[in-house]
């Protein structure tokens, strides 16, 4: 089976911040994100990340880093398919029981509070 290729979050992020005006410098960002300007240094580091905090990130950097998740995802499903090995089925779950058919339970909890 292909090997899943990681994206690395913290690279991108600092590639994209470094695309930004002079103005625009670690402490600026530090700021935006209220933390500690070393919290950056740390973030460009980093593999991997919160995506509460990618979320803040895309939207102080104006960059879709989502995006970069969905191109690569849809990179490594191209390259398995062409791959020999067969991919589990995708199960199906079972319905919970009083729940409506189309599977949102949330419908009649909130017909109770609203109604």
């Amino acid at each position: 089976m292909t090997q899943l290729k990681q994206v690395h979050i913290g690279e991108l992020i600092k590639r994209e911040f470094d695309k930004l005006p002079r103005s625009c410098t670690v402490t600026w960002f530090a700021r935006y994100l209220h933390c500690d300007r070393t919290n950056i240094y740390d973030i460009f580091s980093r593999q991997s990340i919160d995506t509460a905090l990618l979320m803040r990130i895309s939207c102080i950097l104006n960059h879709n880093f989502f995006d970069d998740y969905s191109r690569q995802f849809a990179s490594t499903l191209s390259e398995w398919s062409n791959d020999d090995t067969p991919l589990p089925e995708k199960r199906t779950r079972k319905p919970i029981a009083n729940e409506p058919a189309d599977g949102n339970a949330n419908d009649k909890a909130d017909d109770k509070v609203n109604g």
